[in-house]
């Protein structure tokens, strides 16, 4: 469980994605979208088919002990919440595949 700008929501560390992404509909529910003139990342998802994120935004997030602002792609799709790379990266998160579970080097804090 992650805090996104004051929300408690479910994230899921994906160990093949290199950045961070949320539902368009999430984002709407916490913060203004652009409008217009926003940039957007060609990615390759799981099978080689390719698709198109919006942004990145900044978005104010509490994960493993570490408040920041991490910027999160976003797609109009049903999607979960989805950490990257970048964002295990920035909160020096390491996954421990035996104990089920994930913790913070850099804050000595479980997730």
């Amino acid at each position: 469980m992650v805090t996104l700008m004051n929300i408690n929501i479910p994230l899921l560390l994906d160990t093949g994605a290199h950045v961070s992404v949320l539902p368009r509909s999430l984002l709407a529910e916490i913060m203004t979208l652009p409008t217009q003139g926003h940039a957007n990342r060609h990615v390759k998802v799981f099978g080689g088919r390719e698709v198109i994120l919006d942004g990145p935004v900044n978005v104010k997030i509490k994960i493993c002990g570490l408040e920041s602002v991490h910027p999160f792609y976003y797609v109009d799709s049903d999607i979960p919440v989805i950490g990257g790379y970048d964002l295990r990266r920035v909160a020096q998160i390491t996954i421990d595949a035996h104990s089920s579970s994930s913790s913070s080097v850099k804050h000595r804090k479980n997730c």
